[in-house]
């Protein structure tokens, strides 16, 4: 799947998440979702909680990407080839607009990268 165009890309108003919607090439809407953790770091953010899904809204049931998957890895990697070649606008005001969304997806990716580890782990009560 290719990242074909960024339809938003921002923070929420809970302390640091962020969020982004594409379309794909397979005509698809494709989402990411880094939730914000309430134990702050340095930059006053903390993440753990990665979630991918399609459509614009989040199922019930997702369960978080976990660190150093191959599916945070090819996030990554999806992410960081859309950032290297996105479309570019004629219209100044389109551009504008775009690039608000483009840096929201820069420091979500960062977080990405710097987010603390996310494991599966065995319930023990089972």
């Amino acid at each position: 799947m290719k990242l074909v165009k960024l339809l938003w890309a921002d923070i929420f108003r809970d302390g640091g998440s962020y969020g982004a919607e594409f379309s794909t090439d397979e005509d698809l809407s494709y989402s990411l979702f880094l939730k914000c953790s309430p134990m702050f770091d340095d930059d006053s953010l903390h993440h753990r909680w990665l979630y991918e899904f399609r459509g614009s809204e989040q199922p019930k049931n997702s369960s978080p990407v976990l660190s150093g998957s191959i599916e945070e890895r090819e996030i990554v990697n999806r992410l960081d080839y859309f950032l290297k070649n996105y479309p570019k606008f004629d219209n100044e005001q389109q551009e504008e607009s775009y690039k608000y969304h483009i840096k929201q997806l820069e420091k979500m990716l960062h977080y990405i990268l710097l987010r603390e580890p996310c494991f599966f782990h065995k319930d023990s009560d089972k």
